[in-house]
């Protein structure tokens, strides 16, 4: 048997949300900054790549799981993809243009409307993240002062 090693803050799923709830958040400056821009000519539109995201996230539930399951920790492999300022950060892939969407004849790629769903469908992960780790922590909450939660 293992021994769990690791703080009280890094079991359960409120890292993994803590985690995605930074992704979010500069996912959301990106798109900010692609609105603001959307009349700079040359402006290409800019984002994170999810999918990557998702893949980093996944392997460090699984490290967790297999190595330690008390303790979520970005590891080795992922440190590389993780800023010291914090957050997310792709190596080379952060920020990365975004490649879809035509070029208008000034070589601006921003589509308002595009732009628009992706920052709503962001704010409602946000959003959705931030719910469930407020009931983690209400629950840790609950348990520390000896009430039901």
């Amino acid at each position: 048997m293992t021994a769990v090693t690791g703080t009280f803050f890094q079991m359960g799923s409120a890292p993994v949300l803590e985690e995605a709830m930074k992704f979010n958040e500069d996912r959301h400056r990106l798109i900010l900054s692609n609105i603001a821009n959307a009349e700079t000519p040359g402006y290409r539109r800019q984002d994170l790549d999810a999918k990557r995201f998702t893949k980093v996230l996944d392997e460090a539930i699984q490290h967790r799981d297999r190595r330690n399951p008390g303790a979520f920790v970005m590891g080795e492999s992922v440190r590389g993809a993780v800023d010291s300022r914090r957050g997310f950060r792709p190596k080379s892939h952060y920020p990365f243009p975004g490649t879809d969407g035509p070029l208008r004849h000034d070589q601006n790629n921003v589509s308002l409307e595009r732009e628009m769903v992706l920052m709503t469908k962001n704010s409602g992960a946000y959003r959705t993240y931030a719910r469930l780790l407020d009931k983690q922590w209400g629950k840790m909450r609950a348990s520390i002062s000896e009430r039901v939660a």
